[in-house]
């Protein structure tokens, strides 16, 4: 199925969303179509918005994301003929999740920077930030604050919780997917992470910290051969790496921003463009039959019979019988 930005779709029933609960009747309007990764980001329509879950919006509002976007596989969406609902329900609708998120975004970013900031800055102090090289101390604030971010809003667990199958995800799923930076980067990750689990272990935060750094030492040659890898790389990390190609400094913030603004305004554009298009008219298939008009026709259940259109004409199109 070829699908592009603009078209309106619904999602298969029983397809899992990125955050984890399935929802099912979900649907909106295309916006960005990755053919290399075989996915297409959906704006949820009126309907599909108000049929959120709170599981669905905590989740979300732990890992960052924009509940009114989601990305599915191309696979998973079917093509609808029009849209769902109407402007003024999407805008209303838009408005209500907008108030839901910020109340459970706003507890949730206080509780997580308190964490990031007390635990780094401890980190800091301590004899295994010491034995850090002082290239790895530059990176040090960035690899704490990304593992306690990914654990939390990617595998939603707390410090307490950790295993090796978190240090893994961590590692080897969320920081190749969503971190970029020079090689130096992601060759320090496992060195830095291991003498910071051996903090905490220290400090008494976790109990198990020996085994999660026994596994970061066991994984770190992997992590920049992860990141390495195209087919590892999230949506935005893409983005990311084709600013990169075109020039655009990512660590300049201004110029990087303005760079999205112009793709989000030729993305725009684009749906805008598409939604202002004429749509042909669907031709009615029954069109030049009178309605006195007599036919044929044959039932799901093989059954036939000869009789005037208007008495079947409802049968008809709703594909219990079909004309022979």
């Amino acid at each position: 199925m070829k699908i592009k930005q603009g078209d309106f779709v619904t999602i298969k029933d029983n397809t899992p969303t990125e955050v984890g609960p399935i929802i099912n009747g979900l649907g909106g309007e295309v916006m960005v179509v990755v053919e290399e990764t075989g996915e297409c980001m959906i704006a949820l329509d009126a309907p599909s918005m108000n049929a959120l879950t709170n599981e669905y919006l905590a989740n979300c509002a732990q890992k960052e994301l924009e509940a009114q976007m989601a990305i599915f596989k191309i696979d998973d969406v079917e093509l609808i003929d029009e849209r769902r609902d109407t402007e003024e329900a999407f805008e209303k609708a838009m408005e209500e999740l907008f108030n839901k998120m910020k109340i459970l975004q706003t507890s949730i970013e206080f509780m997580l920077d308190e964490r990031i900031e007390g635990w780094t800055a401890a980190f800091r102090e301590s004899s295994f930030f010491e034995v850090l090289t002082e290239q790895q101390q530059e990176y040090a604030d960035l690899i704490v604050e990304t593992f306690l971010d990914f654990s939390y809003r990617k595998e939603m667990v707390d410090p307490d919780e950790w295993d090796t199958h978190t240090v893994n995800q961590v590692c080897l799923l969320w920081v190749p997917s969503e971190m970029f930076g020079e090689e130096e980067l992601f060759e320090s990750y496992g060195d830095i992470l291991t003498q910071f689990l051996y903090f905490l272990g220290e400090t008494e935060k976790i109990t198990n910290a020996e085994v999660l750094a026994e596994e970061a030492q066991k994984i770190k040659a992997d992590i920049p051969s992860a990141n390495n890898d195209p087919d590892n790389w999230s949506m935005q990390k893409v983005i990311a790496m084709k600013a990169m190609d075109d020039g655009v400094d990512i660590h300049n913030e201004e110029e990087l921003g303005a760079y999205l603004a112009k793709l989000d305004r030729m993305v725009m554009q684009s749906a805008e463009d598409n939604r202002n298009a004429p749509r042909p008219a669907q031709e009615d298939p029954f069109k030049g039959i009178g309605r006195n008009q007599r036919v044929k026709v044959q039932y799901t259940d093989g059954k036939t019979m000869e009789i005037k259109f208007k008495k079947v004409e409802r049968d008809l199109r709703e594909g219990k019988c079909s004309l022979v």
